[in-house]
């Protein structure tokens, strides 16, 4: 767990803001989102880029690997949030290990149902998920609201304070 802990990864011990996502995809689509919701004029650029500043996105490589982070997190009481897949039954009990790690506040995760790219670009992805979520909001004439609740919780703040 600590190999894990490299030096983009140890900013959480000085940010403002920590969200724990399972990969790529989501650090992904979060820029790409806000790139084109500043195309669109719904947000600003540069409110979008300050308050990214104030945010490490951690990617944690897997949702049993979001666990192991939120015991160091936890342990430091650093605060955070967690946006993961609820993906298939069987995973269930690392959805119940993460929400337990959060003191049971559902306010501090934002799930997706049942993954990440089936419920944000109704798509199931294997392979190459970043790039792919990246197109998929560049190509959008309107932002869904699933799609801005996945922004503003992830940045901890409103669309209107971000224009």
């Amino acid at each position: 767990m600590l190999l894990d802990f490299d030096p983009a990864v140890n900013e959480v011990f000085f940010a403002k803001e920590v969200c724990l996502v399972e990969g790529d995809s989501e650090i992904a689509a979060l820029d790409a989102l806000a790139r084109q919701m500043a195309e669109l004029g719904i947000l600003g650029w540069e409110p979008y880029r300050l308050a990214r500043r104030d945010l490490v996105v951690v990617n944690c490589r897997g949702k049993w690997t979001i666990r192991a982070f939120q015991r160091v997190l936890n342990g430091f009481q650093v605060p955070y949030k967690v946006i993961h897949d609820l993906d298939e039954e069987g995973e269930s009990g690392a959805n119940a290990a993460i929400l337990e790690a959060l003191g049971g506040n559902e306010d501090l995760r934002l799930t997706h149902d049942p993954n990440f790219e089936q419920q944000l670009f109704g798509e199931e992805w294997t392979k190459d998920k970043p790039w792919r979520a990246t197109r998929a909001v560049t190509q959008l004439d309107a932002i869904p609201e699933h799609m801005s609740r996945f922004l503003t919780f992830s940045l901890g703040r409103l669309i209107e304070d971000l224009q």
